[in-house]
């Protein structure tokens, strides 16, 4: 049964999980009390994309520019937060966060977004060489340690034929 805090859409969730400015004070187990709420700019996520030198896929996008958040699993994955405050599980520096895997991935065109919910360290990627319908990109799960001990891209599988599809999976 959802606590009449779950109903009104507020989650606890640890206090160091979330950005020091939105932070309120902790209880007594070291959780805040916090609420998915709508964004009404993201300028971030656009700094982002022309960091990049592309667009994020027009779901992706949707979701980042309309909604600030925490990380949260969706269709077996750990998706990185928007909040636009500076964190290592913020998307803005994520797609960064390893000075080693990142930039092999950005420069091959995988843009590192999730990781698996099992808090394996794989990154998932947008696979910008390949564009599907609509603009979206298939996401990938890439292994790391071919990366970081070889120097070598190895795709394991294919998580989803874009962020769309997962989304309708996921959903229902």
């Amino acid at each position: 049964m959802r606590s009449a805090r779950e109903r009104a859409g507020e989650i606890e969730v640890w206090a160091d999980d979330v950005p020091e400015t939105w932070r309120g004070a902790a209880d007594e187990r070291g959780l805040v009390p916090w609420r998915y709420e709508p964004c009404a700019s993201a300028p971030w996520i656009t700094r982002l994309e022309g960091e990049l030198g592309l667009d994020l896929p027009p779901s992706v996008r949707a979701l980042y520019l309309r909604y600030r958040f925490l990380p949260f699993d969706l269709g077996g994955l750990s998706l990185m937060a928007n909040t636009g405050e500076p964190a290592r599980v913020e998307l803005t520096s994520y797609v960064h966060s390893d000075p080693v895997l990142c930039p092999y991935l950005l420069g091959r065109g995988l843009v590192p977004f999730a990781r698996p919910a099992t808090g394996a360290y794989d990154p998932v990627c947008f696979d910008a060489r390949r564009r599907a319908a609509g603009r979206e990109y298939p996401l990938v799960l890439v292994d790391h340690e071919a990366v970081l001990t070889r120097a070598r891209l190895k795709i394991v599988r294919e998580w989803a034929p874009s962020f769309e599809a997962l989304l309708q999976s996921a959903v229902g």
